[in-house]
């Protein structure tokens, strides 16, 4: 019998995330690729997450532990797709985005991730974005590092279950191990014709210097030292 679920299962980590959870849905309904189904891993919310995500046609599952790595493999396991596409509660997709990501995967792409921004109106976090923040990403990205955004990324189904899938131990680069394990059976790609907006609300929380503290030694521990970081280092910021 030949396979009948969809092409791309698109699941959202969320904890009450009403407050961003709608424009990201309406993101993905305005998706020119339409073979998908949403899937909205929660954990608990208080507000009208689940109400939105019904809205919208998702299936919600009821996430048993928090965090947002455990919510997405949560998601992961209940999905129907041939290939996952993670999507963080508060980023946002450009119209052609799963289109891109469908081309890339007929040409035997198994992982891959677009350009970033933050949807800020502060002129110096976009600069600082664009010109450090991005960069160090793309750099490590081109030479198969294993690093790169969770808050928007694709994966082949078969290649992600092969893995340990994103890391439930620690609250930042939790897909850093997952993609090294990846790279062993295809290429992570950077995908600079497409897009996402992300929400600044971390840096908006934490001011600019203490988020460029806070990430710069959480990228040495993890990254460059692979020590694993507490989940309490990086709270939810809601």
């Amino acid at each position: 019998m030949a396979d009948t679920g969809p092409f791309f299962s698109i699941i959202i980590p969320t904890f009450s995330e009403g407050s961003y959870l709608r424009e990201t849905l309406e993101s993905i309904k305005r998706q020119k690729f339409q073979d998908y189904e949403i899937i909205v891993s929660d954990f608990n919310s208080v507000d009208g997450t689940i109400q939105i995500a019904k809205e919208y046609g998702a299936t919600v599952l009821n996430s048993t532990k928090a965090g947002a790595s455990y919510a997405r493999n949560f998601g992961a396991l209940g999905s129907k797709g041939k290939f996952l596409v993670f999507l963080d509660a508060d980023t946002t997709m450009w119209p052609d985005c799963l289109s891109v990501f469908k081309r890339e995967t007929e040409i035997g792409t198994i992982a891959g991730f677009p350009l970033i921004e933050w949807a800020t109106k502060n002129k110096f976090y976009e600069m600082f974005r664009a010109y450090i923040i991005n960069p160090i990403y793309y750099l490590g990205a081109m030479l198969n590092s294993g690093l790169s955004y969770p808050c928007c990324c694709f994966y082949e189904k078969e290649a992600f279950l092969n893995t340990n899938g994103f890391d439930e131990r620690t609250p930042i680069f939790s897909n850093f191990d997952l993609n090294k394990e990846v790279l062993k059976s295809g290429k992570l790609k950077l995908l600079t014709n497409a897009k996402c907006y992300t929400s600044d609300r971390r840096v908006q929380n934490f001011g600019l210097f203490s988020y460029c503290m806070t990430a710069t030694y959480a990228f040495t521990l993890k990254v460059l030292k692979n020590k694993v970081l507490p989940l309490d280092f990086y709270e939810p910021v809601r």
